[in-house]
């Protein structure tokens, strides 16, 4: 076998789809597209939040300590996602509020994010959830552009 057989980086900056369920499990025909942790845009914001992390460590205030904690782990999310077929415009944004007020979904994109195996072959064929993540797929993917 040869080494680029364990190459990541390709699969995982392209991004698969994580089909969207309602907060009562029904689902949709909405999705995201969640670029892996091995992407560039992830490993970029991880090293940025490590450092953050270490300036909130400074603040004296608890509440404003943990407000900002979280900012900067949905920062992070924000990174993996690459596009969506929302009707809302895709912008870091609209991201951003999406995975702040939809905890849910910003568990989803970091439990998608990490499971490399369904960024590639057999194991693209279902999501945790059970959904598809098969990043191949013909349908259109509107909004689909980095934040």
């Amino acid at each position: 076998m040869d080494m680029t057989a364990f190459y990541t980086r390709d699969k995982a900056n392209e991004g698969a789809k994580l089909p969207l369920s309602l907060p009562d499990g029904t689902k949709t025909d909405d999705y995201l597209i969640v670029r892996g942790v091995d992407s560039d845009h992830f490993r970029d914001a991880d090293a940025k939040a490590k450092r953050e992390i270490v300036q909130a460590a400074a603040i004296k205030d608890e509440a404003a300590k943990a407000a900002r904690l979280r900012e900067i782990q949905v920062d992070v999310l924000v990174a993996l996602v690459a596009g969506w077929s929302l009707a809302d415009e895709f912008t870091p944004g609209n991201v951003r509020a999406l995975l702040s007020e939809a905890p849910q979904i910003a568990d989803a994109v970091n439990t998608f994010a990490a499971s490399r195996a369904l960024f590639f072959g057999v194991g693209s064929n279902s999501s945790p959830s059970g959904a598809s993540a098969n990043s191949a797929s013909a349908a259109p993917r509107k909004g689909r552009k980095s934040p």
